[in-house]
């Protein structure tokens, strides 16, 4: 199964993208053109504060088909997160909505984190990259 491109946006000139992810959580990205500072850096050493940190950079990026792109993303799959049921009925159906419930019913999840949370912390990225809100 493939990710869910829920939108792409820009915002303040920078790509955005906010997926729904098969497992049952979002992931946002932002993209970076080659003239940033950060262009092919690892996630690790990239001084962003978002949700649990960066957790992807990387050239490449699924259903983007952009040039001199550099995607870094964060992803809402920690253990603060819960998985988004209702999504994944919505978008893959009855029969992998009940292996997610019965491959995460152990656990016990916080909060989903929703489409308008992961948008809002891809433009917190570029707020960052930009050097502060406006």
């Amino acid at each position: 199964m493939k990710p869910v491109i829920e939108e792409r946006f820009e915002y303040k000139g920078f790509p955005c993208v906010v997926m729904f992810q098969p497992i049952g959580f979002r992931t946002g990205y932002v993209g970076l053109p080659k003239t940033n500072e950060y262009y092919g850096k690892d996630y690790d050493v990239i001084p962003i504060e978002c949700h649990c940190g960066l957790t992807y950079a990387r050239c490449d990026l699924f259903g983007q088909d952009d040039k001199d792109t550099y995607w870094i993303g964060f992803d809402c799959g920690h253990v603060c997160d819960s998985h988004d049921i209702e999504k994944v009925m919505e978008y893959y159906g009855e029969c992998h909505t009940d292996r997610i419930r019965e491959m995460f019913s152990y656990l016990e999840y916080e909060v989903v984190r929703s489409f308008d949370y992961v948008k809002a912390e891809c433009k917190n990225i570029v707020d960052q990259l930009e050097g502060g809100a406006e």
